[in-house]
């Protein structure tokens, strides 16, 4: 695949660095909006990844285009501008992620080193092969992908580290389960200890502090109930709730502090094997992707094919 005689200056080649460079700036923001937005399971917050998909197929497949093509000089300027491109909205104040200034070139450093292995893989595609088709580039975008996946864990790893440094916060969804069992194992031990019998407010008050469930809750949880309001099983569970979930949030948040240091780094791989495994879906999407554009240069005639000869060794026995 040719745009024309590589010995000649073609401004063709600035269109296509441009371009490229155009969409690894959309590949930025779409990060960045991503980060900005934070992460869910809504639905609605998913349709933020289609720009960031589309960013990246057609970064992908207008670099190869590059690297089939352009000379090394062109290759490199197509490698330096995209980088700083995608590194760019992470570097303009207000951003989602601070990054230490000795860090911020981690990013973009990263994202080059993925087009340059890229165009590497790509040249080599076509060495190798006999005849031009998308399908011998999968590996190549296989590649670019997980070293991309690379730069992403940049941007999580030091997104992560802008959790509030005070304390970590637990989900009262989180505290549910456990708090509903240790209210229900109270009010069905006082149920079982005063069976059936009907008993008035004051009664059922002395009832209680008889079975000592109140010392019980005063000594293990700190709990300490106003009898106005523990007048019967009811209102008892309901005195019950917002002490005890206090006192399993301090437990909690004790216990997972010491590990909150390790919490950045963990995210970070995390979030890397995950997107590792979704390699293979990215890669054929880029080379359909591809197959369209390169389909479309031809047809606008901005690029062309040409046929070359070339040797090629054979195993024989002589």
């Amino acid at each position: 695949m040719e745009t024309q005689n590589q010995s000649k200056f073609n401004p063709k080649f600035l269109v296509l660095v441009a371009v490229t460079a155009a969409a690894s700036l959309g590949l930025g923001f779409s990060l960045e909006n991503i980060f900005a937005g934070g992460f869910s399971f809504d639905p609605a917050s998913w349709m933020r990844f289609a720009p960031l998909l589309a960013a990246f197929l057609m970064t992908s497949s207008l670099f190869t285009v590059i690297s089939l093509t352009a000379t090394g000089a062109v290759r490199a300027l197509g490698v330096s501008l995209s980088a700083l491109a995608l590194g760019l909205p992470f570097m303009i104040s207000p951003n989602p992620v601070e990054i230490p200034l000795g860090f911020a070139f981690l990013v973009p450093l990263a994202y080059a080193g993925s087009l340059l292995f890229l165009d590497y893989l790509a040249k080599r595609a076509v060495k190798i092969h006999t005849v031009f088709e998308a399908g011998i580039f999968s590996p190549a975008y296989s590649r670019f992908f997980q070293l991309f996946v690379f730069a992403v864990g940049i941007l999580v790893y030091f997104s992560a580290q802008l959790v509030p440094q005070a304390r970590l916060t637990i989900p009262e969804g989180v505290l549910a389960p456990a708090l509903n069992l240790v209210v229900n194992q109270v009010i069905n031990q006082v149920q079982n200890q005063l069976g059936n019998e009907q008993f008035t407010e004051e009664q059922f008050l002395t009832e209680l502090e008889k079975t000592g469930v109140l010392k019980v809750l005063e000594e293990q949880y700190g709990i300490l109930l106003n009898p106005q309001e523990i007048s019967t099983p009811k209102k008892l569970a309901e005195s019950l709730r917002q002490p005890l979930a206090e006192e399993l949030t301090r437990d909690l948040e004790g216990l997972l502090e010491p590990y909150l240091p390790f919490l950045p780094l963990a995210t970070a791989v995390g979030v890397a094997l995950s997107l590792l495994f979704l390699t293979p879906i990215f890669a054929w999407a880029s080379v359909g992707v591809f197959a369209l554009v390169y389909r479309i240069l031809v047809a606008l005639k901005f690029a062309s094919f040409e046929r070359e000869s070339r040797e090629v060794p054979v195993l024989k026995i002589s």
